[in-house]
């Protein structure tokens, strides 16, 4: 997006960006392609938020899968999410929703055709009094008309929103695979992307309240796919970077870190050296599952010869920096856990 000279904002921007961006590469790919990492980036936010990680890169490639799911079915996202969520709940038909107290339907019995006829005006006002929303806008409408939302996440976590979220993309597979077979048609799929839409908006908005949505777009997109650096996109199918798989590089650096450990702090060779071992052995195994075995015990052994360090003279200085050095290299491995 650097070389833009007005970068995207709107909903509708970011949709056509991304399709500029991997429309090409995603005409050869099939549907079960993309919904397996729209589901499985989605599950790693939902994996991140819980365990403090900063996971505004799992934000925006759950929100991209969604664009380009979108795209490859022609579906405009932003008029989607309006004609399901035009002003009011379309369940209660209220703002803000109340379907907690009505059990998802109006307070009084209202006609079918009424209540879709008043759906009907409120997308029209929503469609004319903002024609092009941002996705910021969008953020603060959905939890202005869902703030039952904000008090469930304070009290008892994400789990709830999360739960959701995963439910919805169920619905989207299955609404995608009965228009597939001819039994609905495309609005089933727009209605059901409405909502997964919705659910992350809604996340992204108390977990990162007050922070731009737009702008972290723009960051992640700045110098075009993140993957190659090209546009349009030239990544080969399967091409991702990858999260919670070890990367035996990384492992690499943090074993050669103990090394260095070793050499500083020799009184604790024994216990060191053990751990080295155990690193090489995972190195050389591969597994995600082995690696955090190795790695978690090594956080132990650090701590251990940490406890038993000096507090002033310079070798406990410099074992520290070590240790702290360690620590942080720990602090990159997404697929620790």
């Amino acid at each position: 997006m650097k070389n833009l000279k007005h970068k995207p904002e709107t909903v509708s921007e970011i949709q056509s960006y991304l399709n500029g961006l991997y429309g090409d590469v995603n005409k050869g790919r099939d549907m079960e392609y993309m919904f397996s990492y729209l589901f499985r980036n989605a599950s790693y936010l939902a994996r991140s938020i819980p365990r403090g990680q900063n996971c505004v890169q799992n934000f925006i490639k759950t929100f991209s899968w969604l664009f380009a799911i979108a795209n490859k079915l022609e579906i405009d996202l932003e008029d989607a999410y309006l004609r399901k969520y035009p002003e009011v709940c379309p369940y209660c038909i209220t703002k803000p929703c109340i379907c907690s107290k009505t059990n998802k339907k109006p307070v009084s019995y209202i006609k079918e055709w009424k209540i879709q006829e008043e759906l009907g005006y409120k997308y029209n006002v929503a469609k004319s009094s903002t024609p092009n929303p941002s996705m910021d806008s969008l953020v603060e409408k959905t939890n202005d008309l869902y703030p039952a939302n904000i008090h469930i996440w304070k009290a008892a976590g994400p789990a709830f929103h999360f739960f959701r979220l995963l439910e919805e993309l169920g619905e989207v597979h299955e609404a995608y695979t009965a228009f597939c077979r001819g039994a609905k048609d495309k609005r089933e799929i727009e209605n059901e992307l409405a909502d997964c839409f919705a659910w992350t908006l809604s996340s992204w908005g108390i977990h990162y309240l007050g922070e731009s949505l737009q702008d972290s777009f723009i960051s992640y997109y700045y110098n075009a796919c993140p993957v190659c650096n090209s546009a349009p996109c030239k990544c080969e199918a399967y091409s991702d970077r990858g999260e919670m798989l070890v990367k035996i590089e990384e492992l690499r650096l943090y074993r050669e870190k103990i090394n260095e450990l070793l050499e500083a702090a020799p009184d604790h060779r024994d216990i060191l050296q053990s751990v080295i071992e155990d690193l090489q052995f995972a190195e050389s195994d591969g597994k995600t599952a082995v690696a955090i075995t190795a790695v978690k015990q090594s956080e132990s052994a650090l701590e251990k010869v940490a406890s038993q360090l000096g507090k002033v003279d310079s070798s406990a200085k410099s074992i520290n920096s070590i240790i702290a050095s360690a620590k942080a290299i720990l602090g990159t491995f997404n697929w620790l856990g």
